[in-house]
């Protein structure tokens, strides 16, 4: 079992117990499986995930996020395959909404996309990536073919500010899955993304409408779904002004073209499923004519996290976020209630231990 080069506890006891606190905790069948993981085929299980949370550092009540967001990876029409393998090299980015979010202490002020040095992020965001790394094989240079790579690779994970801390509009998992507020929900989806800096305050509305509109269009190369991470000033001041998450979404969207004059500009770059989408619905002839860079209005998701004047535009692979909610498998007020005491689902994995303990710790490290 590798930890894409970071370090881990190579302590064998130490670990022995986390994986079985775990599997304690989830109160699931250790052999049971969860599915196939591309490209490498590999077959999750239940006792496969705990270890890698394990090795990832998280605590047993953080596993329910992370089994949510790989049943959301394993949907079949997830394009997990090119999250882990393309040369575009988006990995999997998972958006927590909901209570679950003030439950465990996610952070969605400074540093929300990584670095704040909170644990549920850190070692959330880590453990999908090591799923994705020993059981799907989605290792660079092997079948992983991204180019550049980035620092994602280690870790891709946001939570959405709640609404009793100054998100002003419908949690995600509401507006793009139809959920209820109440609930908890992991969305992932592909991305890759940039800063987008954009000052509510300081100027008109507008003049940020076109300034955001600008960066997600770019050179109108790619016609690609996104997501805009606005900061809670800027929802603040929008909701104020009587701005409701759609209408910004709309004004967003009617600025997000360029004209064929300049498509022929960059055309060269273009992918084939770039020139597809442009000849289905405009004539290159007519110079101009508008591009849209998003094919609709709903491709563009916004979600409020973060703090002050940044924002984050994010670049998809695919169309949708895919969206679960937390709770299906495994009881809910276990996120209140903490470990839970024993339990026969973990029986299997406790008669493994007693003959994994009689080996060496080595073997632990390669075991999968």
């Amino acid at each position: 079992m590798r930890t894409a080069g970071l370090t881990a506890c190579r302590c064998f006891r130490r670990r022995l117990k986390k994986v079985t606190e775990i599997i304690d905790y989830v109160q699931r069948s250790p052999d049971e499986v969860l599915g196939v993981v591309s490209p490498g085929e590999g077959v999750a299980t239940i006792e496969k995930v705990a270890i890698n949370c394990a090795m990832a550092g998280c605590k047993p009540e953080y596993v329910p996020i992370v089994l949510t967001a790989l049943e959301a990876m394993l949907d079949p029409t997830f394009h997990i395959l090119s999250a882990q393998c393309s040369t575009f090299g988006g990995p999997p980015l998972a958006i927590i909404s909901g209570p679950v979010v003030r439950k465990l202490g996610f952070n969605h002020s400074e540093g929300a996309l990584g670095g704040s040095g909170h644990r549920p992020n850190a070692t959330i965001g880590r453990a999908i990536r090591l799923i994705l790394w020993n059981i799907g094989q989605g290792k660079p240079g092997e079948l992983s073919k991204t180019v550049f790579g980035g620092p994602a690779r280690w870790h891709s994970l946001i939570a959405e500010r709640p609404r009793e801390e100054g998100n002003p509009w419908n949690e995600f998992h509401v507006d793009y899955a139809g959920l209820k507020p109440e609930d908890s929900a992991v969305s992932m989806l592909g991305a890759n993304g940039k800063v987008v800096s954009c000052g509510f305050a300081a100027s008109p509305i507008e003049n940020n409408i076109s300034t955001i509109a600008n960066d997600i269009k770019g050179d109108g190369v790619a016609a690609a779904p996104h997501v805009f991470v606005l900061n809670p000033q800027g929802a603040k001041i929008l909701a104020e002004a009587g701005w409701t998450k759609e209408q910004f979404r709309d004004a967003v969207y009617e600025q997000c073209y360029v004209h064929v004059r300049d498509i022929k500009k960059v055309a060269s770059q273009a992918s084939p499923t770039s020139v597809y989408y442009w000849m289905k619905r405009i004539s290159p002839d007519d110079d101009d004519a508008k591009l849209y860079t998003i094919a609709d209005p709903s491709h563009l998701h916004i979600l409020v996290s973060g703090v002050r004047r940044q924002s984050r535009v994010l670049s998809l692979q695919g169309e949708y976020p895919f969206t679960n909610r937390v709770g299906v498998g495994y009881q809910e007020d276990q996120l209140e209630l903490g470990l839970m005491q024993g339990g026969s689902a973990s029986l299997v994995w406790r008669r493994k231990l007693s003959i994994m303990r009689k080996s060496s710790s080595a073997d632990f490290l390669s075991f999968q």
